[in-house]
């Protein structure tokens, strides 16, 4: 980081400049002043080295301050000249039969899916170093006719993050870790998506979108009017197609591969006595008469 090469400042207008824009007439036109400190820089735009802002000869200038006003001024900048900004990050989409199919779980009935938010269609105020419920958020993005505990905090991450007490506070809250000037660039998309190096606190884990799953392996078990027996392995979606014959039917879980679970030989035994196609008294549910 001591390294840092200063690729953006601001102009007379406050606005953030990168060096890539600059020209040769425009360094005799404009000022330029550090995003980190307010001091004079000067562009230096010659052929061997990179391009880059330059304090005076001797200055010092802290590069995590540097960067942390960095992302700060992008954010808003970017909030306030886009119509759109989104944020995305990851969710649970439980199965669109969780309140009818006997055969739910909450965890094998899941899948994950990023959800994408347009944070413009509701809230309508981007505000730098604001107070909120006694913490000062980087940034706070509210909306101006709902509480202000409903808002969202973007903090910016170079060497500190945020402490344990702010993030189990129950705002909502956003951390991006800026190491260097392409991760405070990137913000300037206006699109902010779960990483390794943006977290995202107290949000909702559970999304209202239901989607289509068939996780659930089970064993379909058909006995039929000749005594014959059916044992298939399906899936918790799949229709069955039900022929006249059939006096008994049950589907099951499936433990494991070609497991036939002693439940389902007793009921056929009892369906195969009470229908008459094995006489009452017969213990031998192997018997030719009746196979599984």
């Amino acid at each position: 980081m001591k390294d840092i090469k200063y690729k953006n400042a601001l102009d007379e207008n406050d606005n953030v400049v990168s060096i890539e824009d600059v020209t040769p007439s425009d360094r005799e036109l404009h000022s330029y002043t550090c995003i980190g400190c307010g001091d004079i820089l000067i562009p230096k735009l010659g052929d061997r080295n990179a391009h880059h802002f330059s304090h005076k000869p001797g200055f010092v200038c802290n590069p995590e301050t540097y960067l942390h006003k960095l992302a700060k001024k992008i954010i808003k900048e970017t909030w306030d000249s886009k119509d759109k900004f989104y944020i995305s990050y990851k969710q649970n989409h439980y199965c669109d039969g969780d309140n009818t199919c006997p055969f739910f779980d909450n965890i094998i009935c899941t899948t994950y899916k990023y959800e994408t938010f347009d944070l413009k269609k509701y809230y309508d105020i981007c505000s730098v170093e604001e107070d909120i419920n006694g913490f000062v958020a980087d940034i706070l993005i509210s909306n101006s006719k709902k509480p202000k505990d409903e808002s969202i905090l973007i903090e910016i991450a170079v060497t500190h993050k945020n402490s344990q007490q702010k993030n189990e506070s129950g705002l909502k809250i956003i951390e991006i870790k800026i190491e260097n000037e392409d991760d405070a660039k990137a913000l300037k998309s206006g699109y902010i998506e779960k990483s390794e190096k943006i977290t995202f606190y107290n949000f909702k884990d559970d999304s209202k979108n239901k989607v289509h799953l068939n996780r659930r392996k089970l064993e379909h078990c058909c006995l039929y009017k000749s005594g014959e027996t059916y044992i298939n392995q399906c899936n918790c979606r799949e229709e069955t197609v039900k022929k006249q014959s059939l006096i008994f039917e049950a589907m099951i879980l499936r433990r494991k591969e070609n497991w036939i679970p002693f439940d389902i030989k007793r009921m056929f035994l009892k369906k195969a006595i009470e229908h008459g196609v094995i006489k009452r008294g017969s213990s031998d549910i192997l018997s030719d008469k009746l196979k599984i």
